[in-house]
């Protein structure tokens, strides 16, 4: 079954956007920027305790019941973590040389460096007892993306590969079996929860320390920095930047023509749960919440330009809400490719119009 994002959108309250006030000033912007930020790394993390909660449950409690409970908490958590991607691509505090986005979000994940998958039972980590006696948080941070950036073992991704298994299946998601996390009935079933469980802690782990280096009431943090006066044209170029990237570059590009163009599987974001299109519209929605901060700013009020972006935001708007599901699928679809194809080009055009926005704050943001 493929999870409609307008019946999840209905009946869960996920996630909610800032309050924030308008923007009449350069500054203000900036702060408001800070502001959004802060509550949204806020929201995440609240949302990744209660994926630990849900986890810890079903371990202990091995059913189909608690198995789906794990997995929607799984799926409220990226709901709130997928907007706050476009505050990356300026090294900040997410992805600096020291930042964890590598340890929260690698992707794409090759199943066997984890756990078994079809045809090698005794692959991954996981199965591993004489190379890997005790799985901890510093071993699967030593040996994410060691020797090959598909070998992911912690974030998001691993933990969804833990709870749905490979998709193996053209009709929905993968189809993890609950007793996988039995004693008795799985082979290493204790080492596979054990690992499902540290992995929830470094998520938890690393999205506090994003909401400390947010912290708009402490005086030294970044976001002290990113809001002092003498900063804002950095700040500002550093907004718009991750705006231009993610939009121009990350979402129409990395995640969405290549798997377009080489209509595989392995090239889609979330595969496993098959909720690529929600991945999709909510990096959407973190682009949308941006460039909506500088709507009302004197500088663009009653434009053109501002039209014309708000016109275009609208259409991403509908067409990333009504995504094709599931990705997989869909770009195999001679029906569906057409749609996915002007998506991109929407937001290519989106990218250039970003550019004009720098322009008029007079930051460059590309060489």
């Amino acid at each position: 079954m493929i999870l409609s994002l307008r019946a999840f959108l209905t009946t869960l309250a996920l996630f909610s956007f800032s309050p924030l006030a308008f923007a009449d000033t350069k500054s203000q912007i900036v702060s408001n920027y800070a502001q959004h930020v802060s509550y949204s790394y806020e929201t995440s993390l609240e949302t990744l305790q209660k994926l630990d909660l849900a986890l810890r449950s079903f371990v202990q409690a091995p059913s189909e019941s608690t198995l789906t409970a794990a997995k929607t908490a799984w799926i409220a958590a990226r709901t709130a973590y997928s907007p706050t991607e476009v505050f990356r691509f300026y090294g900040g505090p997410i992805d600096s040389e020291t930042g964890p986005e590598g340890l929260l979000n690698a992707w794409p994940l090759d199943e066997v460096y984890i756990d078994y998958v079809l045809g090698d039972p005794d692959s991954g980590i996981i199965n591993d007892l004489m190379l890997y006696p005790t799985i901890s948080k510093e071993l699967l941070r030593e040996l994410n993306e060691k020797d090959g950036e598909k070998n992911i073992s912690t974030g998001f991704h691993a933990i969804e590969f833990l709870l749905w298994g490979q998709d193996l299946n053209q009709n929905g998601p993968g189809r993890r079996k609950f007793s996988d996390y039995i004693s008795g009935q799985s082979k290493n079933a204790d080492r596979r929860a054990q690992y499902l469980l540290v992995v929830s802690e470094m998520l938890i782990e690393d999205m506090q320390s994003l909401v400390a280096a947010w912290d708009i009431k402490n005086s030294s943090s970044y976001a002290a920095y990113f809001t002092a006066p003498e900063n804002t044209k950095e700040s500002l170029r550093n907004i718009l930047l991750a705006a231009y990237t993610l939009a121009a570059e990350e979402l129409s590009q990395e995640r969405m023509f290549v798997a377009y163009d080489t209509q595989q599987q392995e090239d889609e974001h979330s595969c496993f749960s098959d909720t690529t299109h929600m991945d999709i519209y909510y990096n959407y929605k973190g682009i949308q919440n941006v460039l909506g901060l500088f709507a009302t700013d004197l500088n663009l009020k009653n434009s053109n330009l501002q039209k014309t972006v708000m016109a275009q935001l609208s259409t991403l708007e509908l067409q990333t809400l009504h995504f094709p599901a599931p990705f997989d699928q869909a770009i195999l679809d001679a029906h569906q490719r057409p749609k996915i194809l002007e998506i991109i080009h929407n937001l290519e055009f989106l990218g250039d119009e970003i550019l004009k926005i720098a322009a008029v704050y007079d930051v460059k943001i590309t060489e």
